[in-house]
């Protein structure tokens, strides 16, 4: 039985945007955001995306790279991919830290200045912010076994934590986290990292870096 989770992905997968050829948006919970895992100079990542779901012929690459500092602690900007001049995209990897003297395209230093219909969601306090456009193949949302509970997600964002129930979902060694609903604040405070996530899968916690959007 597909999840009401699960469904309200699947309803939406049949809006497209007119930014671009193709994209989907998924609705997702409400428009609740979720948190695309990354690996940079050993630390593992992450910030807010939408989710768009699309039929796995369609994903020819991810549309927006996220660039950041050289100590992974911040966002410098995004640059924009478009499918056919980044051919082969796909497989390179979402977040990168600019070499010395690259020239990033299309770079700016706000997300919502690219040209996209909708680049924003409900982050778990509540708070609408901005967010990448993240391309998942329709197959991945159905694939028994993609989604694993993860019981709680504990986000601390500037000295505030937020506890939160949801899942991770898991395709061709990408790892995204889908909050189910906003968070509540601990009863009792957990002593986190600043600017972190945290969950538990196969009984190892994860620390993930929170990088904060602009």
């Amino acid at each position: 039985m597909i999840s009401k989770l699960l469904k309200r992905f699947l309803a939406g997968a049949a809006v497209a945007t007119v930014a671009l050829p193709g994209l989907a948006l998924a609705d997702g919970a409400n428009g609740l955001c979720v948190y695309v895992l990354g690996n940079v100079e050993g630390q593992t990542v992450t910030t807010p995306a939408i989710p768009i779901v699309l039929p796995a012929s369609s994903l020819l690459t991810q549309p927006v790279r996220v660039h950041l500092d050289e100590t992974t602690q911040n966002i410098l900007g995004y640059s924009l991919r478009l499918p056919g001049l980044d051919l082969g995209a796909l497989g390179l990897p979402l977040f990168s830290i600019p070499a010395i003297n690259e020239t990033i395209p299309s770079f700016t230093v706000n997300l919502p200045d690219l040209n996209y219909q909708r680049h924003y969601c409900v982050d778990v306090s509540g708070a609408t912010v901005p967010a990448i456009p993240y391309h998942i193949p329709a197959s991945a949302i159905l694939l028994p076994g993609g989604f694993a509970d993860v019981g709680g997600l504990v986000f601390n964002i500037a000295g505030q934590e937020w506890e939160v129930p949801g899942k991770v979902l898991r395709f061709d060694g990408k790892q995204i986290i889908f909050p189910e609903q906003t968070g509540t604040t601990p009863a009792i405070p957990l002593n986190l990292p600043d600017m972190s996530v945290t969950f538990t899968l196969n009984a190892s916690t994860k620390v993930l870096r929170y990088l904060m959007p602009h």
